[in-house]
This record gives C-alpha cells, structure tokens and sequence, in this order.
C-alpha cells in the first residue's frame, strides 16, 4: 500500500504544500509564544519548545528556526563568548559539516576567511551551498598553523580514528587558536562504548 503523504505529494501541487506548512508552522509560533526559552538563533522567545529525538526530547526544537539544543548553545558561545559576528576580524575560520543557518550567518560576516567543509559536500550542493569542498578530517589539506577558529559539532563520535582527527585539527590550529570540537555524551557510562561494525540506522538506534 502507498503511504498517504506520497499520494498526496503527487496529487497536491507543491506551492500548496508550501503555504500549508507555513500555515502550520505559522500557527506553532503564534500558540507558542512566551518568555520562558529564549533562541538566540532566531531571537524569538516561547513559553515551550518543540520536542524532538528518539525518544523525544522536550523542548529540544525551535519552533521558529527549528535549531536543536547543540546548536543554540554553540552560536550562543561564537556571539558571546568569541563575538564572532561582531569584533572580531580577519580570521580563518574552518567548519566541518556545516549548520546551514551558521553557514548563511558566517559568509553575511565581513572579515571571516571561510573554509566550509564535509567528507560528502554533494548533500549541501543540493541546497546550493556549493561553497563546501570536500575535506577528509584525518587527512586535512593544509598547512599546519593556518586557521584561527575550527568548528566541529557532533562529527568527531562518528569518526573511527579520532585521534588522527583530533591531532590533525590541532597541526591546522594557529598557536593561541580555538577548536570548538562538541560530541554528545552519555554521563550514565564509566567508558566509551564503540562499536563501528553497527552501520545500518536500525542497528544504531
């Protein structure tokens, strides 16, 4: 049997499931809105958030620019803490497996050397960001000492050999430079459990 979403993607015209989805997403802003959680992202704030994951979280998502917790937390950090959108300049920045909404914001930002980066950037030339080259992170192509500022969210638990990452991240890294690197973790666990030969999504979850 074919799955109702299919058969109504065929049947109704794209441009109406557009309005329709702004419709809805519309409607979650306007129900939602409050003073409880700020996006720093976004700059809406909202008396809930939306919840996501499997098992869901709540108040994971924004109802407006749909960023999660990690990537709130770390553009909160680059406006704050680094005030990357706004005193800083002329630095080269290097960023694996780019957010879309902090790719859009970084290449607004005058005096950020930009080198955006993923080991399969097909996936973000379908958005048309063909802007990101391809970059294998054991195996960076440049010169040691050439990036003030490398961002790498949630890729490195996804890589068999961290350590050649982690130590070819540091060769790149200029003396005094910042390596934002994020990976998720599990404080009920006394060690790191991995297991590379689980590939498909269902073995994973």
């Amino acid at each position: 049997m074919i799955p109702l979403k299919k058969i109504i993607k065929k049947i109704v015209p794209k441009s109406v499931l557009n309005l329709y989805a702004s419709y809805l997403r519309y409607n979650e802003i306007r129900q939602n809105r409050g003073s409880v959680y700020f996006c720093p992202i976004c700059k809406k704030s909202f008396n809930q958030l939306n919840q996501f994951g499997d098992p869901p979280r709540k108040n994971a998502m924004c109802f407006k620019c749909h960023s999660l917790e990690r990537h709130r937390l770390l553009y909160w950090f680059l406006e704050t803490k680094i005030n990357l959108f706004t005193s800083v300049k002329n630095i080269s920045l290097l960023h694996f497996a780019p957010e879309v909404f902090l790719f859009n914001k970084i290449t607004s930002t005058p005096g950020i050397t930009y080198h955006p980066v993923d080991y399969d950037p097909a996936i973000y030339h379908k958005k048309g960001l063909t802007e990101v080259n391809f970059t294998d992170i054991t195996n960076i192509p440049h010169s040691g000492n050439t990036f003030d500022l490398i961002i790498c969210n949630h890729v490195l638990e996804h890589i068999p050999d961290d350590a050649k990452a982690i130590s070819e991240i540091y060769r790149v890294l200029k003396p005094g430079g910042q390596a934002l690197l994020m990976i998720p973790i599990d404080f009920k666990r006394k060690k790191t459990y991995e297991d590379f030969s689980i590939t498909s999504m269902e073995d994973r979850k």
